[in-house]
């Protein structure tokens, strides 16, 4: 006699995302903070949205564009 169980698991798509390391992230509460260089060869910290991490990667769901780079501490 063996024991049995039942499994849900919640996956998602981040199709078309883009992905930033999870090292490149600082949290701050409930705020997700990123540091991203600017144009003008300076630095500012940024709130982003991020989807759930996968394997050692955050989706970006909102507050990063393709192109910006995001400086990793």
């Amino acid at each position: 006699a063996g024991l049995q169980g039942t499994v849900t698991v919640t996956t998602r798509r981040y199709r078309g995302a883009l992905f930033i390391p999870a090292a490149a992230v600082r949290f701050e509460g409930p705020r997700a903070l990123a540091t991203v260089r600017n144009g003008d060869g300076g630095d500012e910290i940024r709130a982003l949205r991020l989807g759930a991490e996968v394997e050692g990667h955050y989706p970006v769901l909102d507050g990063l564009a393709t192109g910006e780079r995001v400086l990793i501490h």
